[in-house]
């Protein structure tokens, strides 16, 4: 379906692999710990939504 307009098959992308995990990056900035610790915790949620999607693509019904 999304075959046929490659522009919103860009914007689902963008959506589910940087939209999806803003509010969970942005509720970690209100942590007070070094922003080498809150690199890594970001960067630990973003594997963690890319992961999460991961299986939700893979296990979709038909």
């Amino acid at each position: 379906m999304l075959k046929k307009h490659p522009l919103a098959l860009y914007i689902t992308w963008i959506v589910a692999l940087a939209v999806i995990p803003l509010p969970f990056i942005l509720t970690n900035s209100q942590l007070t710990t070094d922003y080498e610790d809150l690199f890594a915790y970001d960067v630990g949620i973003l594997a963690y939504v890319w992961w999460l999607v991961i299986i939700f693509l893979s296990t979709r019904p038909r």
